[in-house]
């Protein structure tokens, strides 16, 4: 396993303000715990629907102390708790442009970034978010791993039909 990725998530969400017929299965809200074989858990929040005091954050927490990765919530950047407190202080960081900026430095030196690897992890780990949040299970890193579910179209052209599957229902729906 990667340096972040988990031994096992447990999630809920649900679909609250997105049943239309053009919606798809967007889950919104969610909660994910993941944990370590350590002890060591993250917690991810998700929601952004109309109305509502939303937020997008990660935390981990450890047994030496805990970090806020990030958060959408205004004036909170990132912070560190583990004996002393490390927070960011200079202005907030548009991180989507911090990577672009990164990824044409980089090209620009000849030296290319490449987070293949690690794209690749963070793929699995929501892809592994979504199994427990659609299962209501507890799924371990190896499940996900080794899961042969296919979720992709068999072909891609203009004029393909596809049928909607039905809506997973946390608790009903199967692990594949």
């Amino acid at each position: 396993m990667g340096h972040c990725d988990p031994a096992r998530t447990v999630d809920t969400g649900g679909r609250s303000p997105r049943t239309g017929p053009y919606s798809g299965h967007i889950y919104d809200p969610l909660a994910i715990t993941s944990g370590d074989e350590d002890g060591a858990k993250r917690f991810a929040t998700c929601r952004q629907q109309a109305g509502c005091a939303n937020d997008i954050s990660t935390q981990a927490v450890g047994m030496r102390g805990r970090a806020a990765l990030n958060s959408s919530r205004r004036g909170l950047g990132p912070r560190i708790e583990a004996g002393e407190t490390w927070h960011h202080d200079g202005p907030p960081t548009d991180v989507h442009q911090a990577k672009h900026d990164a990824l044409f430095a980089s090209i620009r030196r000849g030296k290319p970034i490449n987070n293949g690897g690690s794209m690749a992890r963070s793929t699995r780990r929501a892809i592994m978010g979504r199994m427990a949040t659609s299962t209501g299970e507890v799924i371990t890193w190896e499940q996900a791993l080794s899961c042969e579910e296919k979720r992709s179209s068999p072909r891609y052209d203009w004029g393909l039909s596809l049928p909607v599957p039905p809506v997973a229902i946390p608790g009903l729906a199967e692990f594949a």
